[in-house]
């Protein structure tokens, strides 16, 4: 194999794990919020990338109109999924975390049955929204769209960072995770910083499909596809860590784009399932995970 092949597979697998960034990103958000993992997130990558090709395609919309349609219809679905899938359990039972879990894997079914009749099974192209050419780094050719993320999930990153460390609002997510009883003794609307946070990891979600259409192609089962992959990424990076998610999606996308040089693609989900139990049964928090909350 060729030096100029791996380097092919390791752009490929940064590119890819960028993505699995920006996916883990909107998981970790609400579970570094409220410990919560609300697995119908997956869903809207689909959707994401469904309503990319309705507005782009069907509309003959502009690219970053469609970006921010598609945006904004995540902000409001990740809040609808906090009064769908979360406030009816609050107070009415101990284990709220696993009756939320169970919910959303439901509607998670639910939403990609809904979007598999009304769209159909076959993947769709969807116009590039960067230049289709590739760009030659170093004697390889990367795909203009894997830059895109990369460039994305470090300002996700960055800006997660930020607000969660630096800010009030960051500070008072991070105590409603630990105390939502005390951070409502000290005046805040612990309902509508949960709802904003759901909402924002909805965005994440849906904006993600956007950016890996044309990757992907927009279809039905493209977050069903990315479940194990970015679930990997957060156990080998550490629920609730961003800068986990990032090198846990990093060690995820170099595998995913590497190991089919040398072996099956087939095995791939198989490897990424035995790092999973790897790393929960020797360091359930993570590579990069700390076991006290402060570190989220």
């Amino acid at each position: 194999m060729s030096l100029s092949t791996l380097g092919v597979g390791i752009a490929t697998g940064l590119g890819l794990g960028s993505a699995y960034a920006l996916i883990a990103a909107s998981f970790n958000l609400i579970v570094a919020s409220t410990g919560f993992f609300i697995f119908a997130l997956e869903s809207l990558v689909s959707l994401g990338g469904i309503l990319t090709y309705v507005i782009a395609v069907d509309w003959n919309l502009p690219m970053i109109p469609t970006a921010i349609l598609v945006i904004i219809c995540g902000l409001v679905i990740g809040a609808l999924l906090d009064f769908v899938a979360h406030r009816p359990f609050e107070g009415r039972t101990a284990n709220v975390g696993l009756y939320v879990l169970l919910a959303t894997i439901g509607l998670s079914i639910a939403i990609d049955a809904a979007l598999g009749l009304a769209f159909g099974d076959t993947p769709r192209s969807v116009p590039d929204y960067v230049s289709a050419s590739p760009v030659t780094i170093a004697g390889v050719d990367v795909n203009p769209a894997y830059i895109v993320m990369i460039a994305a999930v470090v300002v996700v990153t960055i800006v997660s960072e930020i607000v969660f460390r630096r800010t009030d609002t960051g500070r008072h997510l991070r105590a409603t995770h630990l105390d939502s009883e005390g951070v409502s003794l000290l005046g805040l609307n612990v309902g509508l910083l949960t709802t904003g946070v759901f909402a924002v990891s909805g965005a994440l979600a849906a904006f993600a499909g956007f950016l890996l259409t044309p990757v992907t192609s927009a279809s039905a089962t493209t977050g069903a596809a990315l479940v194990i992959p970015a679930f990997a990424a957060l156990a080998i990076g550490g629920f609730g860590s961003f800068r986990g998610a990032i090198g846990g999606s990093l060690v995820v996308g170099l595998a995913v784009g590497i190991v089919p040089l040398y072996i099956s693609s087939d095995y791939v989900n198989l490897i990424l399932l035995a790092a999973i139990m790897l790393t929960l049964l020797v360091r359930p928090q993570g590579l990069f995970g700390s076991t006290t909350a402060r570190e989220l």
